[in-house]
């Protein structure tokens, strides 16, 4: 939105679209602190506030990536409704972190959590996750595990899982229509368990690239610590279908490891010591492939 009037030609284009006459949850998509403070300064949370008394939206949300401190500036300046975080169990110290979760109940705003399965990696088990899964007493798919994770916070209200396939779907479901699939439903050894399984999550990641940056700007614009991403969740989680379909783009914008000419410079900066030429033509044959 580069204009305050643009928040309601948007909002009258969407209802056009939608053919409807009023929106129940009205989300701004992707706030960051640089973006909150544009849209205050545009009136936009005063175009809200005459959206919801015409009847055109019924509730306000935002949808959230980044730092906890963002995320509390943020729900704290306007009566928000709705909060959409990424969490799993995976996450709980990345981005808005679970206390978000907790701060988001505290407001009274429905938490919406996305990314529950990590690009559908959590429903996948590696061989040291797997160990642990089918050692202990009461069984469960890995992706049952994961939603349970998010369960049993009393604040979260919905879980939005990605499904590509109807077994997803209908596994979903089950999931989800369980008795005990409520808030509070996991037990302290059960939490154990996934601190356990999240430890051995993060083991498996074979080239280590803290995502620190220093490699960059690359002479040959690969994208360094997204191209080492990808292969590491792709390795974490014993599944590269998601992870190649992410480095298609990197291939469709010029980015990927195939640029590399191994100059050397990115090297010398990395503090990790990391043979990066070497570990990008690895990656890179993991990685290509996609077509879609």
């Amino acid at each position: 939105m580069k204009e305050a009037g643009d928040a309601r030609r948007n909002l009258e284009e969407t209802l056009v679209k939608l053919r409807t006459d009023y929106i129940d949850v009205y989300l701004l998509h992707c706030i960051t602190e640089s973006s909150l403070e544009a849209i205050k300064e545009r009136g936009v949370f005063d175009e809200f506030q005459r959206f919801k008394s015409e009847g055109l939206i019924r509730h306000v949300g935002f949808s959230y990536h980044g730092g906890f401190g963002g995320f509390k500036s943020a729900l704290e300046y306007y009566p928000w409704e709705v909060a959409q975080v990424q969490q799993n169990f995976l996450d709980v110290e990345n981005d808005a972190t679970a206390e978000a979760i907790t701060l988001a109940g505290q407001r009274n705003a429905a938490c919406v959590i996305m990314e529950p399965l990590r690009g559908g990696g959590l429903s996948h088990a590696p061989a040291p996750v797997k160990k642990l899964y089918n050692a202990f007493p009461v069984k469960r798919s890995p992706t049952e595990w994961a939603f349970r994770h998010l369960l049993n916070y009393s604040e979260v209200s919905c879980v939005l899982s990605g499904m590509s396939e109807i077994e997803q779907l209908i596994e979903n479901a089950e999931i989800f229509s369980k008795e005990d699939a409520v808030a509070g439903c996991m037990t302290e050894d059960e939490k154990k368990l996934l601190l356990s399984v999240k430890a051995a999550y993060e083991s498996i990641i074979t080239i280590p690239c803290t995502g620190c940056g220093y490699c960059m700007p690359c002479p040959q614009k690969v994208g360094i610590p997204g191209v080492f991403g990808n292969y590491n969740n792709g390795m974490r989680f014993g599944h590269f279908d998601a992870q190649r379909r992410s480095y298609m783009f990197a291939v469709n914008g010029e980015r990927d490891a195939s640029k590399c000419v191994s100059c050397g410079e990115c090297v010398t900066k990395c503090p990790q010591n990391v043979d990066i030429p070497a570990q990008l033509a690895a990656a890179h044959e993991a990685l290509r492939g996609w077509v879609e």
